[in-house]
């Protein structure tokens, strides 16, 4: 296959770039980003307005690959960047300009500029809270302690987003029983927060979370330099995109 323009990645940003700018994409992952992903300001796609980061994402696929921009029809165990072609699952697509938003699954010719973020993650706690209810509440920050913030989703869902060293993950304070224990403190002080009663002699429910799973994704990433016939999208790029896009697309 030869093409002009060519975009590799699974971000949203790379979905929104081949939606917007009708260029075909080789998705690298076909995984939708975790559920907890949120927009600063809702996204509006064919008129449709979306907060949470999975649901546009999940739609934008839909949308490129109804228009046929989608290349690969299935997922990757590797790609192949060189100079002015891509290898992968057996196939080769040649270009006269790649945009790249690269995950682990790419390998690239490209000289490496720097590396950022070593050695930090990404931590999401996901708990459920039986009895009590949470409906109520939205999002909090919890003081003195590792976590960023808390959302609720619905009557029993929370779920805690922390940034963590490594070594940091090792350690006990820092472990998901911790980020249960702040949880569960900030919600008996939280009057909003629905207890039932469990007699008239022993008063209401106490809240008591309990950790789903703990998610750990790695925020290193290697910033290339980009070259005549490809471009890197660094951090600040893909922003840029996402703020382009909300600019010129309003629900208004």
């Amino acid at each position: 296959m030869n093409v002009e323009h060519i975009i590799v990645g699974n971000s949203i940003e790379s979905l929104l770039k081949s939606y917007s700018e009708d260029k075909k994409i080789i998705l690298t992952d076909f995984e939708a980003p975790y559920f907890e992903e949120e927009f600063a300001e809702p996204l509006t796609i064919e008129g449709q307005e979306y907060k949470k980061l999975s649901d546009a994402w999940s739609m934008l696929r839909f949308i490129v690959s109804m228009r046929g921009l989608v290349v690969n029809p299935e997922n990757l165990f590797s790609l192949r960047l060189n100079k002015d072609s891509i290898v992968f699952n057996r196939r080769r697509v040649t270009f006269k300009k790649c945009h790249l938003f690269p995950n682990e699954k790419t390998k690239c010719h490209l000289d490496i500029k720097k590396v950022v973020n070593q050695d930090v993650y990404k931590v999401i706690d996901v708990m459920r809270l039986p009895f009590c209810n949470v409906q109520y509440l939205n999002t909090a920050t919890i003081d003195n302690c590792f976590i960023d913030k808390v959302r609720f989703y619905g009557k029993k869902r929370i779920v805690c987003t922390s940034v963590l060293t490594r070594k940091q993950l090792n350690q006990f304070d820092y472990s998901d029983t911790m980020s249960r224990i702040y949880v569960e403190k900030y919600l008996i002080n939280d009057d909003r927060v629905v207890r039932p009663l469990i007699s008239p002699t022993r008063g209401k429910r106490n809240p008591k979370p309990v950790v789903l799973e703990r998610i750990v994704v790695p925020l290193e990433e290697t910033i290339y330099e980009s070259t005549k016939e490809v471009k890197f999208y660094d951090s600040r790029s893909r922003n840029n995109i996402i703020k382009a896009y909300s600019r010129n697309n309003t629900s208004c």
